[in-house]
């Protein structure tokens, strides 16, 4: 091979290596959120436009029950081999093995370009990792092209006769990937317990539906709509902003309401605070104030929920400090909030009523976070594999 051609195959195996990262990232994430580990805390996960979890938690993650980036994983790993066969001439059939690795980076461009289809045009949101290994299966392809001798499509009927006929073992790549993805996909379902999410599922969902309904006043706390379509599901969150669990909850329900745009989701206070939880017998105001905060937040710029989501990340900050003008400060800086505004609704006799009719409206309940689904409390806080299948029974009931 000539220099020039051989540059770019090597730039080629490099691209290919940076996306192989991209995708090893990107199925870490896949179990981890899957399997509870790892809600809300992607490294993209900067507000809703740009959210990995929604891609990860949304139907279009997986095909036949595999993860997309498990197949991406297996096929940068195969197309790895192949470019660098060709970059130390490790194989006999150059031509031939070269055609394959063109056929196999177009493959994974299409998938690619059909990919950032459904999370631009459908979903409506921006995975930074996902959009890398868009970019990389560009420029892979370019550099294959521009590096690999008298390829393109001209003899791929013929190559494709071949390969079903003469020369099946020119098929391996394709096969390996689908079993190589399967068997993969297999090993870490077993590692994460999957195998129990359907029975775990089931005992929940009995519990669910054999909880008492309970009514809740929709005028009290910060509602999520549904967005676009009819509510299939209602969810009730009674949360105390200093609640390691709560924390947790939240970004399983995050990724969840991420992925199910047809479920309206009621945040509601319930400090663990005697300030303004009268079920309570000591407190020293911080988990109030917070709630205060979010309750102005949403009357003042209707950001209540981004308020709760911002207060979750920076848990750490907010359970250890005590400098009740500080948190304002910093809330309202976030928020884009007039800092004077939000202080002074804190402080307001209205603002105060609100959070404690909502730690009324959770008398009875054993702790936080709390969470009713249709008015029927729910035991614990599932996984988001549990909570999907939960949903899929509730709306099908």
């Amino acid at each position: 091979m000539k220099t020039n051609t051989t540059n770019f195959i090597w730039l080629a195996f490099l691209t290919t290596l940076v996306g192989f990262g991209f995708f090893i990232y990107l199925t870490l994430h896949h179990y981890n959120l899957h399997y509870g580990f790892g809600a809300g805390t992607a490294l993209c996960n900067l507000n809703s436009a740009v959210n990995c979890d929604s891609i990860s938690a949304s139907n279009y993650s997986e095909i036949t029950g595999i993860p997309l980036a498990v197949l991406g994983l297996v096929s940068h790993s195969i197309l790895l081999i192949l470019i660098l066969g060709l970059a130390v001439r490790w194989v006999d059939d150059t031509m031939r093995v070269s055609r394959l690795t063109f056929y196999l980076g177009f493959f994974n461009l299409f998938v690619s370009l059909i990919m950032a289809f459904i999370s631009f045009a459908i979903l409506k949101t921006l995975c930074i990792f996902c959009a890398g290994t868009y970019i990389t299966a560009l420029l892979i392809f370019f550099f294959l092209a521009r590096g690999l001798p008298e390829v393109g499509f001209r003899l791929f009927i013929q190559d494709l006769g071949e390969a079903l006929t003469s020369h099946k073992l020119y098929l391996l790549p394709f096969f390996s990937i689908l079993g190589g993805a399967w068997f993969f996909d297999l090993a870490m379902e077993k590692k994460y317990g999957a195998s129990d999410v359907e029975i775990r599922a089931i005992e929940l969902y009995s519990r669910l539906m054999n909880s008492p309904v309970v009514d809740f006043d929709e005028s009290l706390g910060i509602v999520k709509e549904a967005e676009g379509v009819p509510a299939r599901m209602r969810i009730v969150e009674f949360i105390d902003f200093r609640c390691p669990h709560c924390r947790v909850a939240s970004s399983t329900l995050e990724a969840f309401l991420a992925s199910r745009p047809d479920v309206q989701f009621h945040l509601k206070f319930f400090p663990l605070d005697s300030t303004c939880n009268p079920q309570l017998k000591q407190g020293d105001g911080i988990s109030c104030h917070l709630a205060y905060l979010a309750q102005c937040s949403q009357k003042l710029k209707n950001s209540g929920y981004q308020a709760s989501r911002f207060i979750f990340k920076n848990q750490d900050y907010f359970r250890m400090s005590s400098n009740k003008q500080e948190m304002t400060q910093r809330v309202a800086e976030h928020l884009q909030i007039d800092t004077s505004l939000l202080d002074e609704c804190t402080k307001e006799a209205e603002t105060f009523s609100a959070v404690q009719k909502q730690a009324q409206e959770g008398k009875g309940i054993s702790g936080t976070p709390a969470i009713f689904i249709d008015g029927r409390l729910l035991n614990g806080v599932p996984p988001l594999p549990i909570f999907q299948k939960i949903y899929q029974k509730v709306v099908n009931q």
